[in-house]
């Protein structure tokens, strides 16, 4: 089945987004960002940033970032734009 994402330029970097919903049928997410971060057999891209919306007081949406190496990182300044962009958009 196709997953939906978006893709974020800026800056010199590019990332791409999906919703967390959608990724249930991964097992492995860092295997996963590092096939659809390669730039000749995946959409290519300097990682991905998966977002879940949360049902809770203290915040309204968890991110977890993954580099193209497939290791998890921290949050990034691009990342917290994109969201901030994300959050206003809908």
């Amino acid at each position: 089945m196709p997953i939906k994402f978006t893709k974020f330029h800026g800056l010199g970097n590019d990332y791409i987004v999906l919703e967390a919903q959608d990724l249930s049928d991964v097992k492995d997410l860092g295997q996963f960002s590092k096939r659809i971060c390669n730039r000749h057999y995946g959409a290519g891209s300097d990682g991905i940033a998966i977002v879940e919306k949360l049902d809770s007081s203290k915040a309204d949406f968890n991110v977890r970032i993954f580099n193209p190496d497939g290791s998890e990182a921290g949050l990034l300044t691009f990342i917290t734009k994109v969201f901030g962009v994300l959050t206003n958009w809908s």
